[in-house]
């Protein structure tokens, strides 16, 4: 089989270096053994054997010739150069607006293939005259709790992740206050931030909430492994965002069996379905921290929408359920990889699959 190896940063703490995990877990399940090579300053206190294993053999692949592998995977293509030489050098890249900076640009022109995390950010490339294709994230059933029902209280909406602008937080916030504001609704929204988030929230709460005691900021640190404990407390995850390259966030929403709210615009769009509630798009707005345009819901259908699973929260219950079943099915990691050509030669999930039905 030909050679194929990862350079990324590796963990599970943060999103970025959990990504490069899965990537490395899924290429060596589909069969690659692939060799590693950590993004420079990558911290080694967390790493597991997986990681361990393709550490040892990167090290035996730069003892190689010239062309030390015949292919390398760099995730977060655009701010790092390839650490070793390889016949095929991919870049696989996110970016959070519609538009390609001229200096990533000219980066992405030096590899010999470009992946982005969704269509929407692979077409974004190739408005810069990069060809891209897609390769997308996924997520791993066996890191997922069963499914169970959110437990009686009030209805519960998620908001996990940073507290900015881009991530529409405030749009979120504004709406809560438009659905509820002098109401006695029986609702709750939990903010589940990191803790250099929480100053704004509670600013942003008392700003565009008037200060709604319904509306909770848990800013406490969690590693990402407990995170499921979130999801499995709500009725629905709202992701109100300007623009994600892709929004995993969403998609775990979705195997936890939760509802979605989502803005039906950039990353997410690839895996929102009937089994979603989209909020359209309604204002061209200018990005956050990149070039370009991202766009935003308006804040009377995001309160719709939060009313519509106030209002019914079973049919909500039912929405998740169904769109659990869709993601387990067609947006694990292995399914997104195969689905790119990374099956491999020897597949070890398809061999075990074909041993127990055998």
């Amino acid at each position: 089989m030909p050679s194929l190896a990862l350079q990324s940063p590796i963990g599970t703490h943060d999103s970025i270096s959990y990504v490069g995990h899965s990537l490395l877990r899924a290429l060596a399940e589909l069969g690659h053994d692939p060799g590693l090579f950590p993004a420079l300053g990558t911290p080694f206190d967390a790493l597991q054997p997986v990681h361990l294993r393709a550490l040892a053999r990167g090290r035996q692949q730069r003892l190689r010739g010239p062309h030390r592998v015949d292919r390398l995977l760099v995730w977060n293509g655009y701010t790092q150069a390839p650490r070793i030489l390889a016949r095929s050098r991919e870049a696989i890249v996110y970016w959070d607006s519609d538009t390609l900076s001229d200096n990533a640009a000219r980066v992405l022109r030096r590899y010999d293939r470009v992946w982005g995390v969704s269509r929407f950010v692979a077409e974004t490339i190739g408005r810069s005259g990069v060809a891209s294709d897609v390769l997308s994230h996924g997520v791993w059933p066996d890191e997922l709790h069963e499914w169970s029902p959110p437990p009686a209280g009030p209805v519960t909406f998620l908001h996990l992740g940073q507290v900015c602008y881009r991530k529409g937080t405030d749009l979120l916030l504004r709406a809560f206050q438009a659905a509820f504001a002098y109401t006695q609704a029986d609702v709750k929204l939990v903010i589940k931030c990191w803790p250099s988030h929480a100053e704004l929230a509670y600013r942003w709460i008392a700003e565009f909430a008037l200060g709604d005691r319904r509306i909770e900021v848990d800013s406490q640190a969690v590693p990402r492994d407990q995170l499921g404990a979130y999801f499995q407390h709500a009725h629905a995850v709202v992701l109100p965002s300007r623009c994600e390259a892709f929004g995993l966030v969403g998609l775990e929403a979705l195997a936890y069996g939760r509802c979605l709210i989502a803005t039906d615009f950039s990353g997410p769009r690839d895996y929102l379905a009937d089994d979603c509630i989209r909020v359209p798009a309604h204002a061209v707005v200018p990005a956050e921290l990149y070039p370009g345009s991202a766009a935003e819901c308006a804040v009377a259908d995001l309160a719709d929408a939060l009313r519509e699973v106030a209002a019914d929260p079973d049919a909500a219950v039912r929405l998740g359920r169904a769109a659990r079943e869709r993601v387990l099915r067609d947006w694990t990691w292995l399914a997104r990889l195969r689905r790119a050509g990374l099956g491999g030669g020897t597949d070890l999930k398809a061999a075990q699959r074909q041993v127990t039905c055998g």
